[in-house]
């Protein structure tokens, strides 16, 4: 979410992928940008994340938010195959980052977040996409 260019970097990332490899990705899901202020009430900031592909993050930072599929054909054009892709922060990313962790609890909502992270149709509102690819045989 932080490079310039993601392209670059991947492909950096996926020469090193031998034979039996596999690459582990983490990227801002583009599709999510409308998911934590729609949940904060902040209608404003709501309508413009429909079409946006950055955004100024919880560190006051501009970042970059990218799609599964431009994702999926970036690593298929490097002779990597999607493995599995999964959902992180489905249910915690609208929370404020202040926020403090459930004095208890906390190992159900993180059994929550695993859930939703491989099941669909939660794992596509997680702020970030885990994508893991394997090198084509």
């Amino acid at each position: 979410m932080y490079l310039q260019d993601e392209r670059d970097a991947v492909t950096q990332l996926a020469v090193h992928v031998g034979a039996r490899g596999r690459l582990s990705v983490t990227f801002r899901n583009r599709a999510s940008l409308a998911f934590r202020p729609g949940m904060r009430q902040d209608w404003p900031a709501t309508l413009a994340a429909f079409d946006a592909s950055t955004y100024v993050n919880e560190l006051g930072v501009r970042a970059r938010a990218h799609d599964l599929d431009d994702m999926t054909a970036l690593l298929e054009r490097l002779g990597l195959e999607v493995e599995a892709w999964y959902g992180v922060r489905v249910f915690t990313d609208p929370a404020p980052s202040d926020a403090p962790p459930p004095d208890d609890g906390l190992a159900t909502l993180l059994e929550a977040e695993f859930e939703a992270g491989r099941r669909d149709p939660h794992r596509r509102l997680g702020s970030q996409l885990h994508v893991i690819a394997r090198r084509r045989e």
